[in-house]
């Protein structure tokens, strides 16, 4: 017998294998992987900074790596911030950290078995330390790791507190394809009420968003040029200036490959500054 006597899914008794249960999360997510929601499984900084960081609740989908378990895909909980301490560098100078989570499965070889078989652990963030800057996912460092990189950060010489702006997130939605920006962009939140929206059921792949900054004057406010993927039509642009509520932004002569951003203060009593604008793009193709 060739196939696998029990599909998913069948009543009755049937014993389901461990592998066609993942082999149904992997086609449902089409073979994707990444975190549920846009603050799921993030690190940031402990609440006093510090030697540490914590990874926030959340669920992750986690590609099965191993030898012999291709299309198979994980689904992991993290029902509470996990706390992770590392020791700080040292006067030879600095380092860069990746931050994973990993799925450590005893049916495959070089895998952990837990003392507890009923309850694990299974799962746990892991930290790889001294890695190249350059690395933006586990397979850079660990490549038959079964898990998922949430993010990277980078310390100084002797440096023993993490902060915020250390810290760069590699973590993507599960549904936001692989080329457009990872969830912790402002624009997030803009993108997932797109997609949900009753009136715009449109692509993923017709969805683009990022930021720009805008140079703007006590008078005369400011305009900036914004680029973006080509889309097949001209896309609709909606901007914001989410950084400061007193100034409006707005975009206008709209091509399927720019736009202009103009963005003025409300009263123009305000010194010269720079404003950070978020911006979204959708098109039906």
């Amino acid at each position: 017998m060739t196939w696998d006597g029990v599909p998913w899914v069948i009543g009755g008794g049937a014993e389901h294998s461990p592998e066609v249960a993942r082999l149904a999360i992997y086609a449902a997510m089409g073979g994707a992987e990444g975190v549920v929601g846009v603050d799921d499984c993030k690190v940031v900084p402990l609440n006093v900074p510090g030697a540490g960081f914590r990874v926030l609740a959340g669920g992750v989908v986690i590609a099965n790596k191993a030898a012999g378990g291709g299309q198979q895909t994980y689904v992991a909980r993290n029902p509470d911030d996990d706390t992770v301490m590392f020791t700080p560098t040292g006067s030879g100078g600095g380092r860069t950290d990746l931050v994973a989570v990993v799925v450590e499965d005893p049916e495959y070889a070089g895998q952990p078995t837990p003392t507890d078989l009923a309850h694990g652990p299974y799962v746990r963030t892991k930290l790889y330390t001294n890695v190249s800057p350059t690395v933006t996912k586990l397979a850079d460092v660990d490549p038959t790791q079964t898990g998922y990189a949430l993010a990277k950060y980078t310390l100084g010489v002797s440096d023993g507190t993490l902060q915020a702006a250390d810290i760069t997130d590699l973590r993507k939605r599960t549904n936001v394809p692989d080329d457009q920006k990872p969830v912790s962009t402002p624009q997030a939140a803009a993108i997932a009420a797109v997609q949900t929206s009753a009136d715009a059921k449109l692509p993923l792949a017709n969805i683009h968003a990022g930021t720009v900054n805008v140079s703007v004057s006590n008078s005369g406010g400011g305009s900036a040029t914004l680029n973006y993927p080509d889309f097949a039509s001209t896309p609709t642009v909606v901007v914001s200036s989410r950084t400061n509520d007193n100034y409006i932004a707005t975009a206008s002569t709209t091509t399927p490959q720019s736009c202009v951003v103009t963005v003025r203060h409300r009263d123009n009593t305000v010194a010269s500054t720079t404003v950070t604008v978020s911006w979204i793009a959708v098109a039906v193709s």
